[in-house]
């Protein structure tokens, strides 16, 4: 089992490799896992973070540490949560907000089912082959990023709200009850299937809306 001393050395190693950021600086000055962890979590760009090592050393975090954090690799049940939640490589997330809650969810090759009531809200990052299913109510919102091979689902009822940016090879299929709407911008090869009118929709690239 590798000391958090070494892991620590070990991040800083790979991070002056690639970019002397803040981040390098913070690392630096981490005493703990969770230090390691927050600072991460401060910098907000998951997908660079990712691309760039950090995804391969989360084995070494003890497991406690890494879901007082948000992070998680296992399948976990979580309601009305209003802070960010990373779902690593294989992790499943039922997530449900009621009320006005709103938080962000970032997946990588992960799965989640998101349920949102009344005037809840929730931003998703979606990356790799992560697989996304959002239904939303009442007058929710979800803000969605969809990238590489990431699949989603859109499910809209009564005046939910949804706006989508897809890239890469995403794929997206949309279910709108009438006063439903989806704001959506493809970049790329990204697909999105529509059922109804309800959508504002912008492609470029060689993005298609299929309806």
């Amino acid at each position: 089992m590798m000391t958090f001393e070494e892991l620590k050395y070990l991040i800083i190693d790979s991070q002056r490799k690639i970019e002397i950021n803040k981040l390098f600086f913070l690392f630096v000055k981490a005493q703990s896992y969770i230090d390691i962890l927050r600072i991460v979590k401060s910098e907000g760009n998951y997908r660079w973070i990712f691309n760039n090592g950090f995804r391969d050393l989360i084995q070494y975090f003890p497991v406690d540490d890494l879901e007082s954090e948000g992070f998680y690799n296992r399948e976990v049940t979580l309601s009305d949560m209003n802070t960010d939640i990373i779902l690593l490589e294989n992790g499943t997330l039922n997530l449900t907000q009621n009320n006005s809650s709103r938080c962000r969810v970032i997946t990588y090759a992960a799965r989640a089912y998101i349920t949102l009531n009344n005037t809840s809200m929730v931003e998703i990052e979606s990356n790799r082959r992560s697989v996304i299913s959002v239904t939303a109510n009442s007058w929710a919102y979800a803000y969605l990023t969809a990238r590489d091979t990431s699949q989603t689902t859109l499910n809209g009822n009564d005046k939910s709200t949804f706006m989508f940016n897809g890239w890469g090879n995403s794929y997206t299929t949309s279910n709108l009850q009438p006063e439903s709407y989806v704001n959506a911008v493809l970049n790329d090869s990204a697909k999105i299937i529509t059922n109804t009118q309800n959508i504002n929709a912008r492609n470029n690239d060689k993005s298609q809306i299929i309806s």
